[in-house]
């Protein structure tokens, strides 16, 4: 359909092809309020699918970020549990090795995980250790405080802190005590 103005005049020249014979064609004018009748008519409505996967986009958007907005930490009498969004450990007390705090993250290569701000999350891996390809995780909320260093299974790291440096402290106390626990002989 193609609309062409005419100048000088309040009328809507429409010129359209008749459906089955493109040969015969019809001119109409239109006054000011068929005009506003067919713009009326003719704003067209959003399918339900559309506005349903809008809603479903909005909703899993929201979702992620709060998963990944803190650590959830659970301690259990035998394991600690550390869920960060899609990130999940579980570390057994009786595996590990060691648990110490450190000032800053040593240089590491991003395998995969985000870091937003003061948040850094993933799977990471060391420079110095690029060859034998040994995973680094990393549940960071606050960059700038000190975090727990993990090593369980002999060599996996884990390097975690949350956002309120009290309860890094308690979880580090708690973590070292659960260890030793582990640790001394019957």
């Amino acid at each position: 359909m193609r609309v062409l103005f005419w100048p000088k005049t309040s009328y809507l020249k429409v010129e359209a092809k008749l459906r089955g014979n493109e040969s015969k064609r019809f001119q109409r004018f239109l006054s000011k309020d068929e005009i506003k009748k067919k713009s009326l008519m003719s704003s067209k409505k959003r399918h339900w699918f559309w506005n349903l996967l809008l809603v479903l986009t909005v909703i899993v958007c929201v979702s992620a970020l709060i998963m990944h907005y803190k650590n959830w930490v659970s301690v259990k009498s035998d394991h600690i549990k550390l869920v960060s969004g899609f990130y999940n450990q579980t570390i057994n007390f009786n595996e590990l090795d060691s648990v110490v705090f450190v000032e800053r993250l040593p240089p590491m290569e991003r395998l995969n995980g985000f870091s937003a701000l003061e948040k850094e999350k993933g799977v990471f891996r060391e420079f110095k250790d690029s060859l034998t390809d040994k995973k680094i995780y990393v549940f960071v909320d606050n960059i700038s405080q000190q975090k727990i260093k993990l090593v369980y299974r002999d060599s996996v790291k884990l390097y975690v802190n949350l956002s309120d440096s009290l309860k890094t402290i308690d979880l580090f106390n708690s973590l070292a005590m659960k260890k030793d626990n582990m640790s001394v002989p019957n």
